[in-house]
Order: structure tokens, then sequence, then C-alpha cells
């Protein structure tokens, strides 16, 4: 089926509305749900032409079926532990908007309209305005780390350095592509430096080095060690002149067992959601976390689901994170400029998820890359094996062209 091009740019209009619209905050609850129903509605609706496809399903069958699953298990779990907190009521239906939305439809709608690089552009885009907004402080709150938007400064950390992310595994030759992709990374080193967020830049780094360890080139090492020299010179004088409430956030002694283990750190979140497993082995209850303690989770969703759901219940997402893990590896050794993009947005949300984020708004990149690792690993399979199967044939053809049977001379 080709897809029309007026529901093309719809779509991709669509996502890109709704991931600035789920990251502001500033508008009233009520007209945020309203728009984002709004932009999930058209974004289902450009699916509608593929839904009774089963061609177009089947690539994503497996994702749909464990998803529902662990939705189904949630509900089953919830009717025994039901949830306490106003916060812990309104995470469940959060919840399936956003893993429905986030690891099912928009990379099936990416992958059915083909915009891969439509939406890697669209996220580029995103990424520079949530730079600019960091500029612009918080009216309301004293933090200087939070922006005029409100946004967690957890969350636009992460956002703000995708740039890097592109220029160090897409832009390959293309010079002016690699220039943008450039400025746009020192923009969104300076704009991660305002949200005083540390494990988005450490992220980069750790998904860079697994990248060089899986394809080892000495060249690419050259390459990316001035890049990154450029990075580190621009952090190291802006936090200069940075807030210093943000700047001392980067000292070395903030990353000290002893700062990690105040209350609210992370080092003091985890032993806490341990310590409620060993009491607590079938889980609290979905969302219920934010019950025994002032933060809503433990900063990783992994110990979230266990510490809510349990151990049964949240191996859905452990067996959907072993699935894109092994797509992501698949990409990252095929060497295609996009497929490493889309891996290393996996590697790089799969740390982030272990030092932050909660299983819904703050992980909705996560499950993004996730369905889209899958995808298009799947889609490079599928073309590999045509490739194949059509060289096989070439070869077939000129064999049987030289086996052939000399003429009759018969009657000369």
């Amino acid at each position: 089926m080709r897809s029309d091009p007026i529901l093309k740019k719809l779509a991709i209009a669509s996502i890109f509305s709704l991931l600035i619209f789920l990251h502001l905050p500033l508008f009233e609850l009520e007209d945020r749900q309203t728009i984002l129903v709004l932009n999930a509605s058209v974004i289902i609706g450009c699916a509608f032409p593929y839904f009774f496809s089963l061609k177009g399903w089947s690539r994503i069958t497996e994702f749909i079926v464990i998803a529902f699953i662990w939705i189904f298990f949630i509900y089953l779990h919830s009717r025994s532990y039901p949830p306490i907190t106003e916060y812990a009521r309104a995470k469940f239906p959060y919840f399936i908007f956003i893993i429905t939305m986030g690891l099912i439809i928009i990379p099936f709608v990416i992958e059915r309209y083909n915009i891969w690089l439509n939406f890697f552009a669209a996220l580029i885009i995103f990424s520079i305005f949530m730079a600019v907004v960091s500029f612009f402080p918080s009216l309301d709150s004293t933090n200087a780390r939070y922006s005029v938007i409100e946004l967690s400064p957890t969350m636009l950390g992460k956002i703000v350095v995708l740039p890097i992310l592109a220029f160090l595994f897409y832009s390959g030759k293309n010079w002016k592509l690699k220039y943008f992709l450039a400025a746009s990374s020192l923009l969104g080193i300076v704009a991660c430096v305002n949200t005083g967020s540390r494990t988005p830049l450490v992220a980069v780094l750790i998904t860079y080095l697994v990248y060089l360890l899986i394809n080892p080139d000495l060249k690419r090492y050259a390459k990316s060690a001035v890049a990154l020299m450029l990075f580190f010179s621009v952090f190291i004088f802006y936090l200069g002149v940075a807030d210093p409430e943000v700047a001392q956030r980067f000292n070395l002694d903030a990353f000290s067992v002893e700062e990690q283990s105040d209350e609210g750190d992370r080092l003091y979140v985890w032993i806490l959601a341990l310590q409620s497993i060993s009491s607590n082995p079938a889980g609290l209850g979905f969302g219920n976390f934010s019950s025994i303690f002032w933060l809503n989770a433990p900063h990783n969703i992994w110990l979230e689901a266990i510490v809510e759901l349990g151990f049964w219940v949240s191996l859905p997402l452990f067996v959907l994170t072993v699935i894109g893990l092994r797509s992501a590896i698949k990409l990252l050794r095929h060497q295609d400029r996009f497929g490493t993009f889309i891996a290393s947005l996996f590697f790089f949300n799969i740390i982030t998820s272990l030092t932050g984020n909660e299983l819904t708004l703050s992980a909705v990149f996560f499950y993004i890359s996730l369905g889209m690792s899958y995808l298009y690993s799947q889609k490079l399979a599928l073309a590999e094996s045509k490739s194949d199967k059509g060289l096989a044939k070439r070869r077939s053809r000129r064999s049987t062209i030289r086996h052939r049977a000399p003429p009759s001379r018969q009657g000369v």
C-alpha cells in the first residue's frame, strides 16, 4: 500500500506535536489532556489504513502481545493492591496511554509511512527548542534548575543532549549536517548545564564507549577525540559562568557516595526501594511507592516495577528490554548510519532509565527507541534477505546459461 503524502505529513506533524505537548506542563491539566487525546487520535487515524493489513502488523505483533499482557497483569495486580494516593490512581491510565503510543503506535506509524528521517529531523528540532527554553528561568520556582515551562530539569536534560548522539552516530560525511549537529550539540551541552542534569552527559559518553567496544575503529577514535575535546572545553568554560547553584552540581564531590545518600538522592531511594521489596515481595501496588516516600518513583524503572508490582508482574518489562537490547546490538553491528543512531538512542535511554525516569512520561523515549530499534532491525534484515535472494537468483541464472547444452549439429 502506497502512503498518501498528505497522511504522511499529518503523521509526522502529529507525532511532533504530541512530543511537544507531553513535555509542556505549563498548560492546565484538562487543556493538556484534550490536546494529547486529539494528537493521539490523529496518529491512530494515520495508522488506520494499515490496521487490517496482516503484513503491516506482523512485524510488531511480538510487542503488542507482550505490552498488553503486561497491562492486563498490572490490572489484575491492582485489584489486589489498589492505588492509595492520588498519583497512584492517575498512574495506570496514563501508563496505558504512554506505553501504547510510545512502544506500539508511534514506531508502527513511522515504519508504515517510512518517515524515519522525518522523525529524526523532528527530534532534533524538538531538542533545539527545549535547549533554547532552558535559558529562560522559571517564574514561580526558586530552584535555578527549572525553566519557564516548569518541566522536570532531569527530563529536560535528557532531551537537549539528543543532537550529541546524532552528531556522534549519524552525521557521516555530510559536512553541512555535521556542522549543524555540532552547533546543536554545543547548545545542548550548555542547556544541559542550565538544567543541572549530570546523568544525560554521562549516558552519552557510556553509549559511545559501548559503540566503540562493539565496533572498534582507530580512525573513529581519533575523529571523536577532537569533537569530544571541543565539547568538554565548552562544558568547562560554561560551568565558570553558569548559575553557581547549578554549577556546583557538577563538582566531583557531588558524585560521592555521601552526597548521593542524602534523603531524596539516588542511593537513599534505591535502598528504601530494596527494603520495601524485601518486606513486600508481591509489590506495593502500581503507583504506591508514592505512599511511602515523597518521590513518586525510585529513580530506576526496573526497580520501580519490582517494588510496585513484584517480580512476576514486572517480567514483561524485562522481556521487552532484552528484545530491545538484542535489536540495538544488531543495529550497531550492521553499520547502517540511521540504525546506529536509533540503537544509540535506545542505549542512552537504558542508562538514563537506570538512574532516573519512571514508567510513565519520563520513559516515553525509552519506549519509542525500543520500538524503533526492533522495527528498524527487522527492516534491515528484510532488505538483506531480499538482496540475498536476488543475488542467488542471478547466480542461478548465470549457472544455467553456462551449463546449457550446445545446439545440435545434426543435418549440417
